[in-house]
């Protein structure tokens, strides 16, 4: 008796049910990608040379040197009553938190992640990224604003430009580069629209 032979045919159709899809393009879970960009998306992180520190790292610094000042060395009030900076710390506090689930929400609902050493898979333009294009780090200094009023301590505000200087050269302009080169005119369209803090 001869043993049964299985043989597995493979067949393949060519259907074009993307008529959207340019030249050169993909798709990948709905959003339309460049051949440059999927190079990019085979690691499962950036490129090492994008990566920095995390990025509030100098925000939480700022905060917590600002607070040892305050305490250990000289109090310099911003408010003659710490009942004021409460008044005014906390609402602030409060927009920099909605401000930045805004801005996490608005990513995981395009399919984008918060991380910023992740690849980047498509400009986003909807929710606070209409109006900046850095919400996170906006919302991050917004409620380091908050914490100093709360705090009524100048130390924090005095440190703040150190952790903006830091944001700004070595995370943001950096990041402005890579998707640059990522997405390239309609990138330099975004950035031409939207302002890089507010």
């Amino acid at each position: 008796m001869t043993a049964p032979v299985l043989v597995a045919a493979k067949v393949t159709a060519k259907v074009d049910l993307r008529p959207n899809l340019k030249k050169g393009q993909t798709e990948l879970w709905g959003i339309f990608v460049s051949p440059e960009l999927e190079r990019q998306m085979e690691p499962n992180d950036k490129d090492p040379a994008l990566r920095v520190p995390f990025p509030p790292l100098l925000h939480l610094l700022g905060l917590g040197a600002g607070i040892l000042l305050h305490l250990l060395w000289m109090r310099l009030r911003i408010f003659p009553e710490s009942w004021i900076g409460h008044a005014t710390g906390w609402p602030v506090v409060a927009v920099g938190v909605l401000l930045f689930g805004w801005a996490v929400w608005s990513m995981i609902r395009s399919g984008e992640n918060p991380d910023p050493d992740k690849p980047t898979r498509a400009i986003l333009s909807a929710g606070p990224f209409a109006f900046t294009r850095n919400p996170i780090y906006v919302a991050i200094t917004v409620f380091y604003v908050g914490v100093a009023l709360v705090m009524n301590t100048i130390w924090m505000i005095i440190l703040l430009p150190v952790a903006l200087l830091y944001v700004h050269y070595v995370v943001i302009i950096r990041e402005e580069r890579y998707l640059e080169q990522l997405f390239r005119e309609e990138y330099l369209e975004y950035k031409a629209r939207v302002r890089r803090w507010i």
